[in-house]
Protein backbone atom coordinates (compact mmCIF):
# COMPACT_ATOMS: atom_id res chain seq x y z
CA UNK A 1 0.00 0.00 0.00
CA UNK A 2 2.52 2.41 0.66
CA UNK A 3 4.51 1.34 -2.56
CA UNK A 4 0.94 2.44 -4.35
CA UNK A 5 1.24 5.73 -2.28
CA UNK A 6 4.83 6.83 -3.36
CA UNK A 7 4.28 5.75 -7.21
CA UNK A 8 0.98 8.14 -7.23
CA UNK A 9 2.84 10.94 -5.50
CA UNK A 10 5.63 10.40 -7.95
CA UNK A 11 3.95 10.75 -10.81
CA UNK A 12 2.10 13.84 -9.39
CA UNK A 13 5.57 15.24 -9.13
CA UNK A 14 6.75 14.23 -12.32
CA UNK A 15 3.52 15.36 -13.89
CA UNK A 16 4.01 18.62 -11.91
CA UNK A 17 7.44 19.23 -13.00
CA UNK A 18 6.22 19.23 -16.57
CA UNK A 19 4.17 22.04 -16.44
CA UNK A 20 7.19 24.43 -15.05
CA UNK A 21 8.23 27.12 -17.13
CA UNK A 22 12.05 26.34 -17.98
CA UNK A 23 14.26 29.20 -16.48
CA UNK A 24 11.27 30.39 -13.91
CA UNK A 25 10.56 30.87 -10.05
CA UNK A 26 9.43 28.03 -10.13
CA UNK A 27 11.81 25.27 -11.67
CA UNK A 28 14.32 26.69 -9.41
CA UNK A 29 12.37 25.56 -6.40
CA UNK A 30 11.42 22.79 -8.06
CA UNK A 31 14.92 21.53 -8.20
CA UNK A 32 16.07 22.71 -4.75
CA UNK A 33 13.23 20.66 -3.02
CA UNK A 34 14.87 18.14 -0.37
CA UNK A 35 13.89 14.49 -0.75
CA UNK A 36 12.09 15.09 2.06
CA UNK A 37 9.84 17.44 0.55
CA UNK A 38 9.47 15.09 -2.55
CA UNK A 39 8.59 12.11 -0.29
CA UNK A 40 4.79 12.20 -0.22
CA UNK A 41 2.24 14.47 -2.14
CA UNK A 42 1.43 16.15 0.78
CA UNK A 43 4.85 16.98 1.77
CA UNK A 44 4.93 18.55 -1.44
CA UNK A 45 1.94 20.42 -0.79
CA UNK A 46 3.25 22.23 2.29
CA UNK A 47 6.45 22.98 0.97
CA UNK A 48 5.02 24.23 -2.27
CA UNK A 49 1.87 26.42 -0.07
CA UNK A 50 5.35 27.27 2.19
CA UNK A 51 6.79 29.65 -0.76
CA UNK A 52 3.40 30.59 -2.30
CA UNK A 53 0.69 30.69 0.41
CA UNK A 54 -2.56 30.27 -0.53
CA UNK A 55 -4.62 33.40 -1.30
CA UNK A 56 -7.64 34.08 1.22
CA UNK A 57 -10.57 35.13 -0.92
CA UNK A 58 -12.59 37.37 0.46
CA UNK A 59 -16.31 36.58 0.27
CA UNK A 60 -19.28 38.81 -0.87
CA UNK A 61 -21.43 39.87 2.18
CA UNK A 62 -25.46 39.45 1.84
CA UNK A 63 -25.88 42.93 1.48
CA UNK A 64 -23.60 43.06 -1.69
CA UNK A 65 -25.48 40.45 -3.15
CA UNK A 66 -28.63 42.27 -2.91
CA UNK A 67 -26.74 45.42 -4.23
CA UNK A 68 -26.12 43.38 -7.65
CA UNK A 69 -28.96 42.42 -7.48
CA UNK A 70 -30.90 45.31 -7.78
CA UNK A 71 -28.51 46.88 -10.21
CA UNK A 72 -28.67 44.04 -12.27
CA UNK A 73 -31.00 46.02 -14.53
CA UNK A 74 -33.21 45.06 -18.05
CA UNK A 75 -32.57 47.99 -19.91
CA UNK A 76 -35.88 49.52 -21.83
CA UNK A 77 -33.89 50.02 -24.86
CA UNK A 78 -32.66 46.36 -25.12
CA UNK A 79 -36.17 45.04 -24.38
CA UNK A 80 -37.31 42.58 -27.59
CA UNK A 81 -33.97 42.25 -28.43
CA UNK A 82 -31.55 39.06 -28.85
CA UNK A 83 -27.99 38.25 -27.04
CA UNK A 84 -25.89 35.46 -26.46
CA UNK A 85 -26.02 33.70 -23.25
CA UNK A 86 -23.81 30.32 -22.66
CA UNK A 87 -22.53 30.88 -26.50
CA UNK A 88 -26.36 30.49 -27.48
CA UNK A 89 -28.56 33.16 -28.72
CA UNK A 90 -31.56 34.02 -26.50
CA UNK A 91 -34.12 37.09 -26.01
CA UNK A 92 -32.31 39.96 -23.48
CA UNK A 93 -35.07 38.89 -20.68
CA UNK A 94 -34.12 35.37 -20.66
CA UNK A 95 -30.85 36.30 -20.02
CA UNK A 96 -31.86 38.84 -17.72
CA UNK A 97 -33.58 36.25 -15.55
CA UNK A 98 -30.97 33.63 -15.46
CA UNK A 99 -28.47 36.63 -13.99
CA UNK A 100 -31.13 37.11 -11.41
CA UNK A 101 -32.13 34.10 -10.35
CA UNK A 102 -28.33 33.16 -10.04
CA UNK A 103 -27.81 36.64 -7.68
CA UNK A 104 -30.72 35.66 -5.70
CA UNK A 105 -29.39 32.41 -4.89
CA UNK A 106 -25.90 33.59 -4.15
CA UNK A 107 -28.11 36.17 -1.59
CA UNK A 108 -28.84 33.23 0.16
CA UNK A 109 -32.57 34.25 -0.60
CA UNK A 110 -34.35 32.55 -3.81
CA UNK A 111 -36.11 30.16 -1.63
CA UNK A 112 -37.99 33.19 -0.25
CA UNK A 113 -40.02 36.52 -1.65
CA UNK A 114 -37.51 39.00 -0.03
CA UNK A 115 -36.52 41.64 -2.23
CA UNK A 116 -38.46 40.30 -5.55
CA UNK A 117 -41.26 43.01 -5.92
CA UNK A 118 -38.31 45.54 -5.80
CA UNK A 119 -37.02 43.95 -8.34
CA UNK A 120 -39.99 44.03 -9.99
CA UNK A 121 -40.35 47.46 -9.80
CA UNK A 122 -37.29 48.48 -11.69
CA UNK A 123 -38.57 46.08 -14.95
CA UNK A 124 -39.26 47.83 -18.03
CA UNK A 125 -42.91 49.22 -18.28
CA UNK A 126 -43.87 46.69 -21.63
CA UNK A 127 -42.25 43.43 -19.16
CA UNK A 128 -44.68 44.77 -16.36
CA UNK A 129 -47.05 45.05 -18.49
CA UNK A 130 -47.22 41.95 -19.49
CA UNK A 131 -46.53 39.66 -16.05
CA UNK A 132 -49.57 38.81 -14.46
CA UNK A 133 -49.83 40.47 -10.62
CA UNK A 134 -49.51 37.12 -8.45
CA UNK A 135 -47.79 36.43 -5.84
CA UNK A 136 -44.47 34.77 -6.26
CA UNK A 137 -43.82 32.35 -3.63
CA UNK A 138 -39.97 31.98 -4.61
CA UNK A 139 -37.31 33.75 -7.28
CA UNK A 140 -37.29 30.71 -9.14
CA UNK A 141 -41.23 31.34 -9.40
CA UNK A 142 -40.68 35.37 -10.46
CA UNK A 143 -38.03 34.15 -13.09
CA UNK A 144 -39.59 31.91 -14.35
CA UNK A 145 -42.64 34.61 -15.27
CA UNK A 146 -40.15 36.83 -16.72
CA UNK A 147 -38.72 33.67 -18.94
CA UNK A 148 -41.60 32.25 -20.02
CA UNK A 149 -42.78 35.61 -21.81
CA UNK A 150 -42.84 35.61 -25.61
CA UNK A 151 -39.88 37.66 -27.10
CA UNK A 152 -42.01 38.35 -29.78
CA UNK A 153 -44.53 40.10 -28.18
CA UNK A 154 -42.22 41.96 -26.20
CA UNK A 155 -40.95 43.52 -29.12
CA UNK A 156 -44.03 43.98 -30.64
CA UNK A 157 -45.14 46.26 -27.75
CA UNK A 158 -42.25 47.83 -27.50
CA UNK A 159 -42.32 49.06 -30.74
CA UNK A 160 -45.93 50.61 -30.13
CA UNK A 161 -44.19 51.84 -27.11
CA UNK A 162 -41.68 53.48 -28.64
CA UNK A 163 -44.11 54.84 -31.35
CA UNK A 164 -46.30 56.37 -28.70
CA UNK A 165 -43.16 57.69 -26.63
CA UNK A 166 -42.44 59.84 -30.01
CA UNK A 167 -46.01 60.90 -30.81
CA UNK A 168 -46.06 62.05 -27.16
CA UNK A 169 -42.82 64.45 -27.65
CA UNK A 170 -44.01 66.00 -30.77
CA UNK A 171 -47.32 66.51 -29.23
CA UNK A 172 -44.87 68.65 -26.57
CA UNK A 173 -42.86 70.21 -28.63
CA UNK A 174 -46.35 71.13 -30.91
CA UNK A 175 -48.04 72.73 -27.36
CA UNK A 176 -44.39 74.38 -26.50
CA UNK A 177 -44.29 76.20 -29.74
CA UNK A 178 -48.45 77.40 -29.54
CA UNK A 179 -47.51 78.83 -25.81
CA UNK A 180 -44.15 80.29 -26.79
CA UNK A 181 -46.34 82.13 -30.13
CA UNK A 182 -49.42 83.06 -27.90
CA UNK A 183 -47.07 84.81 -25.11
CA UNK A 184 -45.55 87.09 -28.24
CA UNK A 185 -48.63 88.27 -29.42
CA UNK A 186 -49.57 88.74 -25.96
CA UNK A 187 -46.86 90.68 -25.30
CA UNK A 188 -47.38 92.46 -28.36
CA UNK A 189 -50.75 93.27 -27.97
CA UNK A 190 -49.85 94.79 -24.30
CA UNK A 191 -46.54 97.05 -25.99
CA UNK A 192 -49.63 98.77 -28.58
CA UNK A 193 -51.69 99.15 -25.65
CA UNK A 194 -48.76 101.07 -23.55
CA UNK A 195 -48.16 103.48 -26.60
CA UNK A 196 -51.65 104.79 -27.18
CA UNK A 197 -51.65 105.85 -23.76
CA UNK A 198 -48.24 107.36 -24.41
CA UNK A 199 -50.03 109.02 -27.88
CA UNK A 200 -52.87 109.90 -25.68
CA UNK A 201 -50.34 111.38 -22.95
CA UNK A 202 -48.59 113.69 -25.59
CA UNK A 203 -51.66 115.78 -26.82
CA UNK A 204 -50.53 118.93 -25.12
CA UNK A 205 -47.10 119.35 -26.95
CA UNK A 206 -45.92 121.16 -29.73
CA UNK A 207 -48.14 120.43 -32.58
CA UNK A 208 -44.62 119.41 -34.59
CA UNK A 209 -43.51 117.56 -31.80
CA UNK A 210 -46.31 115.87 -31.10
CA UNK A 211 -46.74 114.63 -35.09
CA UNK A 212 -43.13 113.72 -34.86
CA UNK A 213 -43.61 111.33 -31.49
CA UNK A 214 -46.33 109.99 -32.81
CA UNK A 215 -44.64 108.87 -35.94
CA UNK A 216 -41.74 107.14 -33.76
CA UNK A 217 -43.74 105.47 -31.49
CA UNK A 218 -46.24 104.10 -34.45
CA UNK A 219 -42.78 102.62 -35.93
CA UNK A 220 -42.15 100.86 -32.70
CA UNK A 221 -45.81 99.79 -31.43
CA UNK A 222 -46.92 98.32 -34.47
CA UNK A 223 -43.39 96.93 -35.92
CA UNK A 224 -44.34 92.32 -36.70
CA UNK A 225 -42.91 90.91 -33.64
CA UNK A 226 -41.49 88.02 -35.90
Amino acid sequence: MRQQVVIVSGNKLDAFGDYIGTGSQAERWFKALTSTDKATWPAFVAAFEKCWPPVTITEKMKAEYERELLDHALKEEDVGKKTTLYNRECWTHVAWAVKTLQLATDAGIDQGTSMIWQVRSKLPNVVKDLLKDEEYKTWADFTKAVTELKGSRLAEKQEQHLKQTQELKALHADLARHSIMLQLRQSHSLSITLCNTILSGSKNLPSKTREKQKGQHKEQCYADPG
